[in-house]
């Protein structure tokens, strides 16, 4: 591991400035975090919301041509259907795509908090993010189903979030692989 340099003066000889003097001290690891982030949906958040917001301007310029033309022709009417198709899909879409990066923005908040433990009170976390234990239940609950926390577990009471498979055995409940 590269540690600072320490200071020297211009009459020391000692060119390796990394070393305390100490050959046979071992280096320090960095512990590596508790779980593996799996690959986040975050590129299903952002076409939601991009779509959703094209669909939704897409929509709205349909409805205007179909209020500017005139006739009684079948592209005037599929103009019509087409353009309410669109715009319904991009309400529908935006609002989830919205939704979803909001649940992603607090799953990574609730990450950042939890730091390198192996356990953490979700009451911790509520308190933290300022929210209810209960939202905070969903949102873990989400994050299994997301698969964002593959090694992740709670608790009977669903009170403490383990995030390894060994600190959930170290509880003393077992592991069910699949």
């Amino acid at each position: 591991m590269f540690k600072p340099r320490k200071k020297q003066s211009l009459w020391d000889d000692d060119d390796d400035w990394n070393k305390d003097g100490n050959e046979n001290e071992e280096e320090e690891e960095i512990p590596e975090r508790a779980f593996p982030l799996s690959a986040v949906p975050t590129v299903a958040v952002s076409i939601a919301i991009s779509l959703g917001l094209n669909f939704i301007v897409l929509g709205v310029f349909g409805l205007i041509a179909y209020a500017v033309t005139d006739g009684n022709s079948m592209l005037h009417k599929l103009i019509l259907y087409v353009s309410i198709l669109v715009l319904v899909t991009g309400c529908i879409s935006f609002p989830f795509g919205v939704r979803r990066y909001k649940y992603l923005a607090r799953f990574f908040r609730y990450i950042g908090w939890i730091e390198k433990r192996t356990e953490v009170s979700v009451e911790e976390l509520a308190e933290k993010a300022n929210m209810t234990p209960e939202a905070v239940r969903k949102d873990l609950h989400q994050s299994f189903v997301d698969q964002l926390l593959p090694e992740g577990h709670m608790n009977e009471d669903r009170t403490i979030l383990y995030l390894t498979d060994e600190a959930y055995e170290k509880a003393g409940y077992s592991v069910n692989k699949k």
